[in-house]
């Protein structure tokens, strides 16, 4: 499975979980969290995509430098 699928799918459950609780903040909430970690996702993949076209290749050296 896909993992932006995954992501869709447990915001999907977090709401259904909150509107059965009644809950509308926890609601807002899980639909708030699962739209950040969608378009998170999505712009991480965007940007490996972009650094393997490119040949730039990024160790794991180089991001503890920060």
């Amino acid at each position: 499975m896909r993992t932006r699928t995954c992501i869709v799918l447990a915001a999907a459950c977090a709401g259904a979980f909150a509107a059965y609780k009644r809950d509308l903040s926890a609601f807002y909430v899980a639909i708030a969290w699962g739209s950040l970690t969608y378009l998170l996702h999505t712009m991480e993949f965007k940007l490996n995509t972009l650094l393997d076209q490119r040949g730039i290749i990024i160790s794991p050296r180089d991001i503890a430098e920060d």
